[in-house]
């Protein structure tokens, strides 16, 4: 008898009650940009994502909250935390039409309600409310902030506050994912102490590999072992941002963790988006990190005002590595200047 079957049958026999929970949303809910009306699920190829993210939501405004029970009493997404380890022990990933599967399309771990947005899901905004009345339990989950208008700013975190800190303390930390040009995909810990799992007599191993993969583990696409992915950079900043909003000046933290520097939220977004411009900026040498050593694209007066917006970077010198021509998500750096006033 498989689990499968073995769970039916203790549904059946109300000796277990396996069918209290699950994805008791919508039928078109992802809260992702996928589910659209283009012939390939492309939303992308004709809305910004602000509109195709708010399609999704309108389609989808039951389940906004993630997997629930039946009731839809508790509606948070799943999120492994073992109060040891300052980290999510979670890895996510959207089905994104004919671009398979895609561990960067990360379903946000917090949302961020202001007013005006939440009075256009009135469904939302009644679950949300009743989720508060009665299960007082989840409350640390959710902080409130009052606007100068009367209204209310509202903030649903996965993570807590003291988490949060906790989460920071490691992210923050130049030994482990910090990077001068953003952050790592694993931690450079793993250079020295590679995560080892032997099975069946065959050892697997987690290496700290900054740049392409060299083992052919997946096919040899195994570039998720260290380097900086812009889109994960990007919505860790967009996070922090939001969280400062509602924290305020008093939530600070080391930053870099260990140098008794102390910084705001904001000021931490700041950094983070300072260190992946500087990608594609050029140093004091006249240099740009994104050509590593290139020299045609470093110093040849044709090529060198070329800069292409590469797939993911080196995790210790910038460099660009994989495609070329990645301006779907690496082109959020424009956003990062423009923000910057750079």
């Amino acid at each position: 008898m498989t689990t499968e079957e073995r769970r039916l049958a203790e549904t059946q026999a109300r000796r277990a009650h396996w069918r209290r929970w699950g994805p008791y949303l919508s039928e078109r809910q992802w809260g992702t940009v996928r589910e659209d009306y283009s012939p390939s699920g492309t939303a992308w190829d004709a809305f910004p994502h602000d509109h195709a993210r708010f399609r999704a939501y309108r389609w989808g405004e039951d389940g906004l909250l993630g997997i629930s029970d039946n009731h839809q009493r508790l509606c948070f997404a799943l999120a492994l935390w073992n109060e040891k380890d300052p980290i999510l022990k979670e890895r996510l990933f959207g089905l994104t039409g004919s671009e398979g599967n895609h561990g960067e399309d990360v379903k946000d771990y917090y949302f961020y309600l202001e007013p005006d947005v939440r009075d256009r899901f009135p469904g939302f905004r009644r679950r949300l409310e009743w989720f508060i009345r009665n299960r007082p339990e989840f409350r640390e989950h959710i902080q409130a902030m009052a606007r100068p208008d009367g209204g209310e700013r509202r903030l649903l975190s996965i993570v807590t506050r003291e988490q949060l800190a906790r989460i920071l303390r490691l992210m923050l930390d130049e030994r482990e994912f910090l990077s001068p040009y953003g952050i790592r995909a694993v931690s450079q810990h793993h250079r020295d102490h590679p995560y080892v799992l032997t099975v069946d007599g065959r050892e697997h191993r987690v290496d700290y590999e900054p740049a392409e993969s060299s083992t052919g583990l997946f096919g040899g696409n195994s570039n998720w072992r260290g380097p900086i992915w812009f889109p994960i950079n990007f919505l860790l900043i967009e996070a922090l941002q939001k969280f400062d909003h509602v924290y305020g000046p008093d939530f600070q933290v080391e930053c870099p963790t260990g140098s008794g520097a102390r910084a705001t939220l904001w000021d931490v977004a700041t950094e983070l988006s300072r260190r992946l411009t500087r990608i594609f900026l050029r140093g004091p040498d006249g240099r740009r990190p994104v050509h590593g050593g290139v020299a045609m694209f470093q110093t040849d007066p044709h090529w060198r005002e070329l800069v292409w917006f590469y797939e993911y970077f080196h995790g210790d010198n910038g460099a660009g590595i994989g495609a070329s021509h990645q301006t779907g998500w690496t082109g959020l750096v424009a956003k990062l200047l423009q923000q910057s006033g750079r």
